[in-house]
């Protein structure tokens, strides 16, 4: 069993981490935002994920896929996503990274979330 886990608001982890790293569109970022509005209404002005957030998840969601995709810039440059061969490289404007976990990886990953949730 395998399980994948994407970096977002609720975890996050390091960009090396990373087993499978997604590009994402501008216009993937209105289909995030009409599904969310769509399907969560009632969490459209929650105050979480983050105290220090005010306004959609998918807002939010987009802002951390635009950083990682940032990270990625930084790292491989510009150019090689304006020249890469693929189109939805050279569109992205965002990333979305996932992780790929066993059983066991999965459990202690949760077991950390709940002692830090926890205090």
């Amino acid at each position: 069993l395998k399980i994948w886990g994407y970096r977002n608001v609720w975890f996050r982890f390091h960009p090396r981490e990373a087993k499978v790293i997604y590009p994402v569109e501008l216009g993937d970022h209105a289909h995030l935002n009409d599904a969310f509005e769509t399907c969560f209404i009632s969490q459209k002005e929650a105050s979480f994920p983050a105290p220090d957030y005010d306004g959609p998840f998918s807002h939010w969601a987009q802002m951390i896929q635009a950083e990682q995709y940032q990270q990625l810039v930084t790292l491989l440059g510009e150019d090689f996503f304006s020249t890469h061969p693929d189109p939805r490289m050279r569109a992205a404007r965002g990333m979305v990274f996932i992780n790929e976990l066993d059983m066991d990886e999965f459990l202690d990953r949760a077991r950390q979330l709940k002692h830090n949730a926890e205090g």
